[in-house]
């Protein structure tokens, strides 16, 4: 974050140059060097790579939105905060958590490999409890798990657990 308003100057200050000695700005000088079916991948693959984050970034939401239906909140920015204060709130406590965490001097990175040591350790009994519902007909009706899907999924929990016991054992 220090560094991003000198390298947005370094970028200006490189393309003004560019153009000044060529009377052609930065899209002209690429344009007259490569060839238009280069810049035509390049530019589907951008377009690729940026909508494969926006679409990633709203699949976040999933959980956090599965989670507030299935407690009953109301949910959505459309609300009143009075309406919603269950939602409103949550929004308020993550927010002032990560203010907080931000002044505590915590590295990033060593918060990102602890959540996921978290992650995959609670993941574990979570997995159990999806494969016993999955299997009840009485819960999932004719949605039950076939019988190879059914072997799939305890074989990916019985690897997960044996990861996180090994990654105990290993402490």
């Amino acid at each position: 974050m220090l560094l991003c308003f000198s390298l947005m100057a370094a970028i200006q200050e490189i393309s003004a140059r560019i153009g000044r000695v060529t009377d052609q700005g930065i899209a002209g000088n690429i344009r007259a060097h490569y060839p238009p079916w280069l810049l035509r991948a390049i530019v589907v693959f951008t377009f690729a790579l940026f909508a494969a984050g926006i679409i990633g970034i709203g699949l976040l939401a999933v959980p956090v939105l599965a989670g507030a239906y299935a407690l009953g909140w109301t949910i959505g920015f459309d609300r009143k905060p009075l309406d919603a204060r269950a939602f409103y709130g949550t929004i308020a406590v993550s927010t002032v958590i990560s203010i907080a965490i931000d002044f505590v001097g915590l590295e990033p990175i060593k918060a990102l490999f602890w959540s996921a040591v978290i992650n995959g350790v609670v993941a574990v009994p979570l997995m159990v409890l999806i494969m016993l519902m999955a299997m009840r007909r009485d819960v999932l009706g004719s949605f039950v798990l076939p019988r190879a899907l059914w072997a799939m999924g305890w074989l990916c929990t019985g690897t997960m657990t044996v990861a996180v016991a090994i990654m105990f054992a290993t402490l």
